[in-house]
């Protein structure tokens, strides 16, 4: 007769029903991941529940109802007691890990937003098992796609003395949770734009704390402006060691519409500049930017701007589309653009692709070092 069986690795604990239904929790019983019948559901640490699937060769990410959330998470809570029941429970980790159902996550909701605020953080796609801090709150830069979930926020940078706070509740709100991290993620989205010196004194705590590698965002119209090789230099040193930049696009009158007023060519430099200091860069394209009209313009600026970066190992190039919940952007395409459907933007994930690759190989005479990938920022709420 099938039984329930588990593993524990790396501080994920893996459970399996005989209905093959897949559960990962961390060591205090925070359902991470349910998979079921080939669907699989995210959960975020404030305990909503996200399916991500597949509509045809669509992507489809979306936020599951209460009644459906408190299904699944119970299941999984099940799942953990027949586990520590079986033969080969006896004397492993699973034993210590606490069967947490859908109201006992609930608790954690409001701990998570007085540590965060109203607005989940969003992470890159591959940072989902990070441990979010955030030095600044808000954006900087507020015109942008990945900027614009933050525009309510003022834009501010802590006190270190704050911050030293912040990273201690972080941390006692993970718990036992945080051998399942792999990382830290520095954030709000301008972080990196906060005064050298408190800057270097953050990573050093962060370093300090968890003695965990750290990664950020950076945005590529700001930043510019107050950062130069030789601080990219000093943050790799006190243990940067990723920056992720979205490209919204490399078309100048795309960039007009959206008042997004950056030089190119700068955005390069700044990619360059970081690849010279030690610093590995994450490019995040925003696919169907442009909508209809300038589908075109879009692929072939963007492509060109990437076959100028120096990239190497340790570099990606993720590709996401462009969110259809974003109020600006559905209002400058619809005047703009010609409204683009979400069949349409997934669409040109195999365009895209084949651009970069054509125009990193004619402007270096070699193929693109790097792996390009699809994700869904919808994916990566923490």
């Amino acid at each position: 007769m099938p039984k329930f069986t588990f593993k524990v690795n790396n501080g994920i604990i893996s459970v399996v029903s005989p209905q093959l239904e897949v559960a990962n929790f961390d060591a205090e019983g925070r359902l991470l991941y349910f998979t079921r019948d080939g669907t699989m559901y995210k959960r975020s640490l404030d305990n909503d529940l996200f399916r991500i699937g597949w509509k045809g060769d669509l992507r489809i990410v979306e936020k599951v109802s209460l009644d459906e959330a408190k299904s699944i998470i119970d299941r999984s809570a099940e799942m953990i007691n027949a586990a520590k029941k079986t033969e080969t429970a006896v004397n492993t980790g699973i034993m210590d890990v606490p069967t947490r159902y859908f109201q006992d996550l609930e608790k954690d909701r409001k701990t998570y937003h007085d540590i965060y605020g109203d607005i989940s953080p969003v992470i890159p796609p591959d940072q989902l098992n990070s441990i979010y801090v955030g030095l600044t709150s808000g954006c900087k830069w507020n015109n942008s796609t990945l900027c614009r979930s933050y525009s309510l926020r003022e834009y501010t940078t802590f006190e270190m003395d704050d911050f030293r706070n912040h990273v201690k509740r972080v941390k006692e709100f993970l718990g036992k949770g945080l051998s399942a991290r792999r990382s830290v993620f520095l954030g709000d989205p301008n972080s990196l734009n906060a005064d050298q010196k408190v800057l270097e004194d953050a990573l050093d705590l962060l370093v300090e704390t968890f003695h965990l590698p750290i990664y950020s965002f950076l945005d590529i119209f700001t930043t510019p402006k107050t950062k130069r090789m030789a601080h990219f230099q000093l943050m790799a040193k006190h243990g940067l060691k990723r920056v992720f930049i979205a490209i919204e696009t490399g078309d100048y009158r795309i960039i007009k519409y959206f008042n997004e007023h950056t030089n190119i060519s700068e955005t390069i430099n700044l990619c360059n500049n970081l690849k010279f200091s030690g610093i590995p860069v994450s490019l995040v394209v925003m696919i169907g930017t442009g909508g209809k009209k300038f589908q075109k313009e879009h692929i072939e600026g963007t492509a060109s701007i990437i076959s100028q970066m120096d990239l190497g190992p340790g570099d990606m190039v993720y590709l996401s589309p462009i969110g259809v919940d974003d109020t600006l952007y559905n209002e400058i395409a619809a005047k703009r653009f010609d409204p683009i459907t979400p069949e349409e933007i997934n669409a040109q994930q195999k365009p895209m692709t084949e651009a970069i690759k054509a125009a990193y190989l004619d402007m270096n005479g070699k193929e693109i070092p790097v792996m390009i990938s699809f994700f869904n920022l919808a994916e990566s709420i923490y």
